[in-house]
């Protein structure tokens, strides 16, 4: 009977994972084919320094996805990317982000709303966009440990 149970429950957090997993590949996927760059948690040293050579995809990681082994912690856009506040909508669900980078988007308020359950979000670049003052302050009552630059 506790086998059962032990297996019942691995099966159970095996699912959620991948699940998971898939939820990133595809916000992963909207992201860059709107231009944008996507950094994961294994790209940091341990002082936050970004290490540019990638590590190889193998092994369990190619079968599974890099989404099953690690976590989105860092997007940036820029200009040139079309209708921010729906590539926004992807970005939602990225619940690891810590740094996102929207310098010179066309992200409006309404974009803003998708970023107030990124509660691990650390920084958020808006410099030269078109959102308000208030739509600013909401977010900081939504995410109160967020440095905001704008």
């Amino acid at each position: 009977m506790a086998v059962m149970v032990l297996l019942g429950v691995g099966f159970g957090w095996f699912g959620w994972k991948l699940r998971e997993a898939e939820r990133q590949r595809r916000a992963v996927e909207a992201i860059r084919k709107a231009g944008g760059l996507v950094m994961y948690d294994y790209e940091f040293d341990e002082s936050g320094t970004p290490i540019w050579e990638r590590k190889r995809r193998a092994g369990p990681r190619k079968l599974l996805g890099e989404g099953f082994f690690a976590d989105v912690v860092v997007v940036s856009l820029d200009e040139r990317t079309e209708d921010c506040d729906v590539v926004l909508e992807h970005v939602k669900g990225l619940t690891n982000l810590e740094s996102l980078h929207l310098c010179g988007t066309q992200i409006t308020d309404r974009g803003l709303d998708n970023l107030k359950g990124l509660t691990n979000l650390e920084f958020l670049d808006l410099v030269g966009t078109q959102v308000t003052s208030e739509g600013i302050e909401e977010l900081r009552k939504a995410v109160p440990n967020c440095e905001i630059r704008h």
